[in-house]
């Protein structure tokens, strides 16, 4: 009989994808000894319905171009090609059936959301779905909500985050932290999350290649 398949999703805005997303993937890659890992752009989280968002489009291009070279992290579109808000438990049972019953599935989140769990579309049902892979925060030692079946990982604390990374486009640093060369080049490109463009950056005198 064939080992049932271990798959493990990552979801978020990835406003923008950092490399702290990818430390996270690597690490229940090793340590729950995954065949893959997946990342899930939203189309809109439910914790982030008021707050705005770089295109669905942009981001989805940045996962992309985040997971180059990553053969056994990928990426899926399915709740943004969905759109509207996007609920765990509903992505999660889509993969359930395009996956079968032998798979044993996986969703990866931040000790900081293990008390939340309870408060999310669905929870029974989800928990029957999925276990959880634990990724370690700063400060954050919460008990598992009964009925979670969770696994702590020990994943590097990298102290990158999506809004250390805006904050520093925003204030013009070309020593933008964490971020896959790829995507940052992307980012200037298309002149997010107010960074320069390269044509902005010329106009005004600066190099380039900095």
């Amino acid at each position: 009989m064939n080992r049932p398949r271990r798959v493990a999703f990552l979801g978020g805005s990835f406003d923008p994808v950092h490399e702290g997303h990818l430390a996270i993937a690597r690490a229940a890659l090793r340590e729950a000894r995954l065949g893959r890992v997946f990342l899930v752009p939203a189309a809109t989280p439910p914790h982030k319905i008021d707050r705005r968002l770089a295109v669905a489009r942009d981001r989805l291009a940045m996962v992309r171009l985040a997971v180059r070279g990553e053969p056994r992290i990928g990426v899926l579109d399915l709740e943004i090609r969905k759109g509207g808000v996007s609920y765990t438990v509903e992505t999660v049972e889509r993969m359930r059936r395009r996956l079968g019953k032998a798979a044993r599935l996986f969703w990866i989140i931040g000790a900081d959301t293990l008390p939340e769990l309870p408060t999310w579309k669905d929870a029974p049902r989800l928990y029957d779905l999925v276990e959880f892979l634990v990724a370690p925060r700063p400060g954050f030692a919460p008990r598992t909500p009964p009925g979670v079946r969770a696994i702590r990982l020990r994943a590097p604390r990298r102290r990158a985050s999506s809004t250390a990374v805006r904050e520093a486009l925003r204030a013009g640093r070309t020593d933008v932290p964490a971020v896959p060369p790829g995507v940052l080049d992307y980012i200037r490109r298309r002149g997010l999350y107010g960074a320069k463009t390269l044509t902005d950056r010329r106009s005004h005198g600066e190099n380039p290649g900095r």
